[in-house]
């Protein structure tokens, strides 16, 4: 430096910087265990730079090490006393879902029961159904299977929930089911006859159904070719038989589902 008179001094000034520049590195401890979970951790680790040094994680946490994460990627800047900054990620992967296994009958036919299970050896069962379907046994927390008696017919399905022990992870299945809806035959003909009348029953015939019949007393001979009709020459050799009943079976060929029905025949002299 010199001055109006030409004096002039000298002076020195050290600039100093860190020995290394700052640099973080992040990574995971623990994944994620069960598919949504939220226990996984990470942590990072800073060098170089001048300490001591902050955290900023891209959920808000500040600390070095944080956990509660869930699947994804976790970003962290470090920041040292002086401003600088460096960043670094952490990526936390999960389990693919895992549905659990229900199985069970299905087509069924309405008005009647099918027993549905899932894997034994798990705890906090939850079973539920659809609409259609009421649970008649089986299905408490503790039951790997539930029995179901279908009230209607239609798309329905049965679900279960539970807990596998080992690692707390929870599973979903659900199984769906088709349930048919059975014949609904209908007898037709004299319910109250005399010795020796004869009468023809019949029920409405449905391409692709079957009929069986039976009856009580008498000649009887079913129609053909259907089979929807029977006629009866009311016979009782022994006198005065009373009541007599006609009987038929309707089955859909094509889903199995039957229904049977009965006329109760009062018989007169």
């Amino acid at each position: 430096m010199t001055d109006a008179y030409s004096s002039f001094a000298t002076s020195n000034a050290t600039v100093t910087q860190p020995a290394a520049p700052l640099l973080a590195t992040a990574w995971v401890i623990s994944h994620v265990t069960c598919n949504g979970g939220s226990d996984g951790s990470a942590t990072v680790s800073d060098s170089g730079g001048t300490s001591p040094y902050t955290y900023a994680w891209s959920n808000g946490a500040t600390t070095a090490t944080i956990t509660g994460l869930t699947a994804g990627t976790a970003y962290v800047t470090v920041t040292d006393s002086h401003a600088c900054t460096a960043t670094s990620s952490a990526t936390l992967t999960q389990p693919p879902p895992a549905p659990a296994s229900v199985t069970g009958p299905t087509p069924i036919c309405q008005n009647t029961s099918g027993i549905y299970s899932t894997t034994t050896g798990m705890s906090n069962y939850l079973w539920s159904v659809s609409a259609g379907g009421t649970i008649s046994s089986g299905g408490s927390t503790t039951d790997h299977f539930a029995e179901v008696t279908w009230n209607n017919y239609g798309a329905q399905s049965v679900t279960v929930t539970y807990t596998n022990p080992p690692d707390g992870c929870i599973f979903t299945g659900t199984r769906n089911v088709t349930v048919n809806q059975p014949p609904t035959p209908v007898i037709s003909g004299a319910s109250v006859v005399t010795q020796g009348q004869t009468v023809t029953y019949s029920t409405p015939y449905v391409a692709g159904h079957s009929y069986s019949w039976s009856a009580s007393h008498g000649n009887a001979v079913p129609c053909l070719p259907n089979m929807n009709c029977l006629t009866i020459t009311w016979d009782f050799p022994c006198g005065l038989i009373s009541p007599g009943f006609v009987t038929v079976t309707e089955t859909n060929l094509a889903t199995g589902c039957t229904t049977t029905v009965t006329l109760w025949i009062t018989i007169n002299p």
